[in-house]
């Protein structure tokens, strides 16, 4: 009896699949216990997936064993050390040879940027005013550590305004706007300035960013001023410098202008019997910055000794002998001139 059911005819494979299914397949190619397929797409994509859970320590560790040549030999190719520049990108996505990992592993690069920052930071001042660059004091500091000194934290009569704007370079015209508007900021919220204050500026984070040094005179006879009222002061210029702007090109659309803003007293880590380590700046040490040298007459502001010239109170040698003649007395005030002395031998 005849079938009812109309089963279709089994399908014919292609030539080519039938060849394809005949050839061997080709050995993975063993290193050590590394086993790894014989197509060098396959093996590279292996071993990339491999590489990329190493630290950089194990990266290294890898590129100085046999293993890269090894797989080097079995495949015949570089493609396994090859160095490429647009590999090294950052935003590169493909797949990268562990030299390329290396050269662009995130520690390298941190790495490269903390030697750059220690070249451009580490060897200069931290400000114009300062004597000493960052190395000299943290030496310092080092040495006194390594005695076994105590330190402590002294104050000075300085506020440090500092302006992050929101462009990428230094502009000396911007520089010059904010030293003059620090001044009004100042009479804003009446803080008294000796003089007026020094400028710097660095770039951080491709922000330009200045800071403005201000020696605020004390009416207390030239003491420090009290560590609460130099906060507030530093709080109140703070907010003011919220509002600088500076158009440095009237064809730019778009002025500097300040992004983030903040102020503090400045202070210096010293041994704390060393009282005279708050005066460690170049200005320090400068008659210009006595609050009453420009309101002598006469000289009548400057000291036993000194003498008023081109606004300054300068030692003089007529002030220094009357000064000691003074002090010595009639009986022995002789002794602070050689003149009519006269050696036997």
């Amino acid at each position: 009896m005849a079938s009812l059911t109309n089963e279709p005819p089994a399908k014919r494979l292609k030539r080519s699949t039938i060849e394809a299914l005949e050839e061997e397949r080709a050995e993975p190619i063993e290193i050590g216990i590394l086993v790894l397929p014989a197509g060098f797409e396959s093996a590279c994509g292996i071993m990339t997936k491999i590489l990329l859970y190493l630290d950089i320590r194990s990266l290294c560790n890898v590129k100085r064993s046999s293993l890269i040549q090894q797989c080097r030999k079995a495949f015949g190719c570089d493609d396994f050390e090859r160095v490429r520049d647009e590999a090294l990108s950052i935003d590169y996505k493909g797949r990268r040879s562990i030299n390329e990992m290396r050269l662009s592993h995130p520690a390298r690069r941190l790495y490269l940027l903390i030697e750059r920052y220690k070249r451009e930071y580490y060897y200069q001042k931290q400000y114009p005013h300062e004597k000493a660059t960052v190395q000299q004091k943290v030496w310092k500091m080092a040495a006194i550590l390594k005695a076994g000194n105590r330190t402590k934290l002294f104050y000075k009569n300085k506020v440090i305004l500092t302006v992050q704007t929101n462009k990428a370079n230094c502009n000396e015209k911007v520089g010059s706007d904010l030293s003059d508007k620090t001044l009004e900021y100042a009479k804003d919220v009446n803080v008294d300035i000796s003089k007026a204050p020094k400028m710097h500026c660095h770039e951080i984070d491709n922000k330009a960013e200045y800071t403005a040094v201000l020696q605020l005179t004390s009416a207390t006879d030239g003491k420090n001023m009290e560590k609460e009222e130099v906060l507030h002061i530093s709080d109140e210029l703070a907010m003011k410098a919220k509002a600088f702007k500076s158009n440095e090109e009237r064809r730019r659309l778009q002025g500097t202008e300040a992004v983030q803003t903040y102020a503090d007293q400045e202070s210096v880590e010293c041994v704390e019997t060393d009282t005279e380590c708050i005066s460690d700046d170049e200005d320090d040490n400068d008659a210009t910055t006595d609050p009453t040298a420009t309101d002598c007459e006469n000289g009548s502001c400057c000291g036993t000794g000194t003498a008023l010239r081109n606004g300054k109170c300068v030692p003089t040698y007529a002030g220094m002998r009357a000064a000691c003649e003074a002090a010595r007395g009639e009986r022995w005030g002789w002794t602070c001139s050689g003149d009519g002395i006269q050696c036997d031998n």
